[in-house]
Protein backbone atom coordinates (compact mmCIF):
# COMPACT_ATOMS: atom_id res chain seq x y z
CA UNK A 1 0.00 0.00 0.00
CA UNK A 2 1.69 3.60 -0.99
CA UNK A 3 2.23 5.51 1.94
CA UNK A 4 -0.28 8.86 2.51
CA UNK A 5 2.60 10.98 2.56
CA UNK A 6 3.32 10.09 -0.98
CA UNK A 7 -0.79 9.86 -2.25
CA UNK A 8 -0.83 13.56 -0.84
CA UNK A 9 2.02 14.88 -2.58
CA UNK A 10 0.60 13.18 -5.76
CA UNK A 11 -2.61 14.86 -5.08
CA UNK A 12 -1.02 18.31 -4.03
CA UNK A 13 1.33 17.72 -7.53
CA UNK A 14 -2.00 17.72 -9.14
CA UNK A 15 -3.52 20.78 -8.28
CA UNK A 16 -0.31 22.62 -9.07
CA UNK A 17 -0.71 21.23 -12.82
CA UNK A 18 -4.37 21.99 -12.56
CA UNK A 19 -3.64 25.66 -11.85
CA UNK A 20 -1.11 26.06 -14.79
CA UNK A 21 -3.78 24.61 -17.02
CA UNK A 22 -6.70 26.46 -15.69
CA UNK A 23 -8.78 23.71 -14.56
CA UNK A 24 -10.97 23.92 -11.75
CA UNK A 25 -11.38 20.62 -11.17
CA UNK A 26 -9.96 17.01 -12.37
CA UNK A 27 -11.80 14.01 -12.96
CA UNK A 28 -9.39 10.48 -13.08
CA UNK A 29 -11.44 7.27 -13.66
CA UNK A 30 -10.67 3.57 -13.47
CA UNK A 31 -11.33 2.60 -16.47
CA UNK A 32 -9.05 2.43 -19.86
CA UNK A 33 -9.60 3.00 -23.51
CA UNK A 34 -11.27 -0.31 -23.68
CA UNK A 35 -14.05 0.19 -20.94
CA UNK A 36 -12.61 -2.19 -18.53
CA UNK A 37 -13.53 -2.62 -15.48
CA UNK A 38 -10.40 -4.39 -14.77
CA UNK A 39 -7.10 -2.85 -16.45
CA UNK A 40 -3.72 -3.70 -16.92
CA UNK A 41 -0.91 -1.85 -14.63
CA UNK A 42 -0.25 1.19 -17.36
CA UNK A 43 -3.84 2.64 -16.79
CA UNK A 44 -4.09 2.12 -13.15
CA UNK A 45 -3.79 6.39 -12.93
CA UNK A 46 -6.47 6.59 -10.38
CA UNK A 47 -4.99 3.84 -8.32
CA UNK A 48 -1.56 5.37 -8.40
CA UNK A 49 -2.99 8.51 -7.71
CA UNK A 50 -5.05 7.74 -4.77
CA UNK A 51 -3.68 4.81 -3.49
CA UNK A 52 -7.25 2.98 -3.71
CA UNK A 53 -6.69 0.01 -5.57
CA UNK A 54 -10.78 -1.39 -6.02
CA UNK A 55 -11.43 -2.00 -9.49
CA UNK A 56 -14.26 0.76 -9.13
CA UNK A 57 -14.05 3.94 -8.27
CA UNK A 58 -13.27 7.62 -9.81
CA UNK A 59 -11.32 10.40 -8.21
CA UNK A 60 -12.19 13.98 -8.25
CA UNK A 61 -9.76 16.57 -7.46
CA UNK A 62 -10.72 20.35 -7.06
CA UNK A 63 -8.64 23.10 -5.64
CA UNK A 64 -9.69 22.67 -2.27
CA UNK A 65 -10.63 18.66 -2.39
CA UNK A 66 -9.68 15.41 -3.52
CA UNK A 67 -12.61 13.30 -3.47
CA UNK A 68 -13.04 9.54 -4.27
CA UNK A 69 -16.81 7.60 -4.91
CA UNK A 70 -16.69 4.05 -5.05
CA UNK A 71 -19.65 1.42 -3.89
CA UNK A 72 -20.56 -0.83 -1.44
CA UNK A 73 -17.93 -3.51 -2.33
CA UNK A 74 -14.77 -1.49 -1.45
CA UNK A 75 -16.25 0.75 1.49
CA UNK A 76 -14.05 -0.94 4.26
CA UNK A 77 -11.25 -1.53 1.69
CA UNK A 78 -11.61 2.60 0.55
CA UNK A 79 -12.04 3.82 4.10
CA UNK A 80 -8.22 1.59 4.95
CA UNK A 81 -6.30 2.45 1.98
CA UNK A 82 -7.38 6.35 2.02
CA UNK A 83 -6.47 6.45 6.31
CA UNK A 84 -4.60 9.68 6.50
CA UNK A 85 -4.73 10.96 2.97
CA UNK A 86 -6.30 14.48 1.76
CA UNK A 87 -8.89 12.07 0.18
CA UNK A 88 -12.27 12.08 1.48
CA UNK A 89 -14.19 8.95 0.86
CA UNK A 90 -17.77 9.36 -0.72
CA UNK A 91 -20.10 6.34 -1.34
CA UNK A 92 -22.30 6.03 -4.39
CA UNK A 93 -25.82 5.58 -3.83
CA UNK A 94 -28.77 4.85 -6.40
CA UNK A 95 -30.18 8.31 -6.64
CA UNK A 96 -28.39 10.65 -9.49
CA UNK A 97 -28.18 13.86 -8.29
CA UNK A 98 -25.52 12.72 -5.53
CA UNK A 99 -23.46 11.49 -8.08
CA UNK A 100 -19.49 13.42 -8.71
CA UNK A 101 -21.16 15.76 -11.60
CA UNK A 102 -23.78 16.62 -9.41
CA UNK A 103 -21.23 17.16 -6.50
CA UNK A 104 -18.96 19.04 -8.91
CA UNK A 105 -21.72 21.33 -10.49
CA UNK A 106 -22.69 22.49 -6.53
CA UNK A 107 -19.17 23.05 -5.88
CA UNK A 108 -17.33 24.73 -9.38
CA UNK A 109 -18.79 28.40 -10.53
CA UNK A 110 -20.12 29.05 -14.25
CA UNK A 111 -17.15 29.56 -16.51
CA UNK A 112 -14.86 26.72 -14.77
CA UNK A 113 -13.13 24.15 -16.82
CA UNK A 114 -12.75 20.38 -15.56
CA UNK A 115 -9.97 18.20 -16.96
CA UNK A 116 -10.32 14.69 -17.74
CA UNK A 117 -8.41 12.34 -20.34
CA UNK A 118 -10.42 11.17 -22.89
CA UNK A 119 -9.18 7.88 -23.34
CA UNK A 120 -10.71 6.55 -19.99
CA UNK A 121 -14.26 7.80 -21.58
CA UNK A 122 -16.53 6.46 -24.26
CA UNK A 123 -17.95 8.71 -26.58
CA UNK A 124 -21.45 8.29 -24.84
CA UNK A 125 -19.36 9.01 -21.63
CA UNK A 126 -17.95 11.83 -22.60
CA UNK A 127 -21.13 13.08 -24.32
CA UNK A 128 -23.34 13.32 -20.73
CA UNK A 129 -20.71 14.42 -18.64
CA UNK A 130 -20.28 17.52 -21.28
CA UNK A 131 -23.80 17.88 -21.24
CA UNK A 132 -24.62 17.27 -17.37
CA UNK A 133 -21.84 20.22 -16.64
CA UNK A 134 -22.75 22.32 -19.54
CA UNK A 135 -26.18 22.56 -17.87
CA UNK A 136 -24.35 24.83 -14.98
CA UNK A 137 -22.27 26.71 -17.11
CA UNK A 138 -19.04 24.41 -16.66
CA UNK A 139 -16.93 23.06 -19.89
CA UNK A 140 -15.46 19.73 -19.89
CA UNK A 141 -11.71 19.47 -21.06
CA UNK A 142 -11.32 15.69 -22.56
CA UNK A 143 -7.75 16.72 -23.49
CA UNK A 144 -5.85 16.04 -20.00
CA UNK A 145 -3.72 13.18 -18.40
CA UNK A 146 -2.01 15.39 -15.85
CA UNK A 147 -1.67 12.43 -13.63
CA UNK A 148 0.01 10.21 -16.61
CA UNK A 149 2.12 13.25 -16.38
CA UNK A 150 3.06 12.73 -13.31
CA UNK A 151 3.17 9.00 -12.92
CA UNK A 152 7.32 8.87 -13.91
CA UNK A 153 7.51 5.46 -14.05
CA UNK A 154 4.23 4.47 -15.19
CA UNK A 155 4.73 0.97 -16.81
CA UNK A 156 4.62 0.44 -20.42
CA UNK A 157 1.17 -1.18 -22.32
CA UNK A 158 1.54 -5.17 -22.34
CA UNK A 159 2.50 -7.48 -25.11
CA UNK A 160 1.98 -10.98 -23.69
CA UNK A 161 1.76 -13.50 -26.05
CA UNK A 162 -1.61 -14.35 -27.62
CA UNK A 163 -3.10 -18.13 -27.39
CA UNK A 164 -5.51 -19.44 -29.99
CA UNK A 165 -8.29 -21.06 -27.79
CA UNK A 166 -8.95 -24.80 -29.36
CA UNK A 167 -12.58 -24.56 -31.07
CA UNK A 168 -13.46 -27.72 -28.71
CA UNK A 169 -13.22 -25.80 -25.81
CA UNK A 170 -14.66 -21.85 -27.63
CA UNK A 171 -17.69 -23.96 -29.20
CA UNK A 172 -17.98 -22.07 -32.35
CA UNK A 173 -15.43 -21.90 -35.14
CA UNK A 174 -14.24 -18.14 -35.53
CA UNK A 175 -15.42 -18.07 -39.00
CA UNK A 176 -18.86 -18.88 -37.58
CA UNK A 177 -18.80 -16.49 -35.43
CA UNK A 178 -17.54 -13.73 -37.71
CA UNK A 179 -20.52 -14.82 -40.30
CA UNK A 180 -22.97 -14.61 -37.15
CA UNK A 181 -21.82 -10.79 -36.94
CA UNK A 182 -21.88 -9.96 -39.93
CA UNK A 183 -25.69 -11.05 -40.89
CA UNK A 184 -26.42 -8.93 -37.65
CA UNK A 185 -25.00 -5.87 -39.64
CA UNK A 186 -26.65 -6.54 -42.37
CA UNK A 187 -29.77 -6.39 -40.37
CA UNK A 188 -28.57 -3.15 -39.07
CA UNK A 189 -27.30 -1.70 -42.43
CA UNK A 190 -23.96 -1.23 -41.17
CA UNK A 191 -20.84 -1.97 -43.44
CA UNK A 192 -17.91 -1.84 -40.83
CA UNK A 193 -18.45 -2.76 -37.22
CA UNK A 194 -15.72 -2.05 -34.83
CA UNK A 195 -15.48 -3.55 -31.90
CA UNK A 196 -13.16 -2.06 -28.95
CA UNK A 197 -14.26 -4.05 -25.77
CA UNK A 198 -11.66 -6.89 -25.00
CA UNK A 199 -13.60 -9.44 -24.13
CA UNK A 200 -15.99 -9.20 -27.04
CA UNK A 201 -12.60 -9.32 -29.31
CA UNK A 202 -11.71 -12.73 -27.39
CA UNK A 203 -14.86 -14.36 -27.74
CA UNK A 204 -14.84 -13.14 -31.55
CA UNK A 205 -11.78 -14.66 -32.65
CA UNK A 206 -11.24 -17.61 -30.21
CA UNK A 207 -7.86 -15.87 -29.11
CA UNK A 208 -6.96 -15.20 -25.46
CA UNK A 209 -4.17 -13.57 -24.05
CA UNK A 210 -3.11 -12.30 -20.46
CA UNK A 211 -2.04 -8.08 -20.71
CA UNK A 212 -4.37 -7.87 -17.64
CA UNK A 213 -4.39 -9.80 -14.39
CA UNK A 214 -6.42 -12.60 -13.74
CA UNK A 215 -8.49 -11.81 -17.19
CA UNK A 216 -7.94 -13.79 -20.80
CA UNK A 217 -7.87 -10.88 -22.79
CA UNK A 218 -5.60 -8.73 -24.61
CA UNK A 219 -4.83 -5.01 -25.53
CA UNK A 220 -6.42 -4.72 -29.12
CA UNK A 221 -9.08 -3.23 -31.41
CA UNK A 222 -11.07 -5.48 -33.96
CA UNK A 223 -12.32 -3.71 -37.51
CA UNK A 224 -15.06 -6.10 -38.99
CA UNK A 225 -15.94 -5.91 -43.12
CA UNK A 226 -18.16 -7.69 -45.22
CA UNK A 227 -15.24 -9.31 -46.52
CA UNK A 228 -12.47 -8.65 -44.68
CA UNK A 229 -11.75 -8.49 -40.34
CA UNK A 230 -8.58 -7.09 -39.22
CA UNK A 231 -6.85 -7.00 -35.61
CA UNK A 232 -5.15 -4.18 -34.29
CA UNK A 233 -2.85 -5.31 -31.58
Amino acid sequence: MTPPLKINERIAACKGLMKREQLAAFIIPASDPHQSEYVCEHWKVREWTSGFSGSAGTLVITREQAVLWTDSRYYLQAEQELKSTDIQLFRNVTTDHQTYLAWLADCLEEGDVVGCNGWQLSVNQAKRMKKRLADHGILLDTQQDLAGELWKKRPPLPDSPIFELNEQYAGESRAHKLKRIRQAMLQKEVNIHLISKLDCIAWALNLRGSDVDCNPVFLSYLWIEMEEAFLFV
